[in-house]
C-alpha cells in the first residue's frame, strides 16, 4: 500500500506504509552514509508506530491459566 493510499485508514497505516517503504529502500541501498540515514528513519518510525498501535504481546500461559480456563469451559457446558 502507498502512503497516499493509507491516508484514509489513519496515522498507524500511514506509517506501516512509510516504514514499508524504507525498508524496502534500505533492501537495495549500497551506501554507506544511505544505510545509516535509513536505519535511523526505520527506527523513528517502528518507534512512532508502536506509540500508535503498542505492539500486542501475549503472555505465556501458566498451569493456574489453564486450570481457569477449564473451569470456566465446564461452567459454560455444566
Amino acid at each position: 500500500m502507498s502512503v497516499s493510499d493509507a491516508l484514509p485508514d489513519g496515522r498507524a497505516a500511514v506509517l506501516r506504509a512509510q516504514l514499508k517503504r524504507v525498508v524496502a529502500e534500505f533492501d537495495t541501498c549500497e551506501s554507506l552514509r544511505d544505510l545509516k540515514a535509513l536505519s535511523v528513519e526505520i527506527r523513528d518510525l517502528h518507534r512512532e508506530l508502536d506509540e500508535v498501535e503498542p505492539p500486542k504481546v501475549e503472555k505465556a500461559k501458566t498451569a493456574l491459566d489453564e486450570l481457569n480456563e477449564r473451569r470456566e469451559s465446564k461452567r459454560k457446558t455444566g
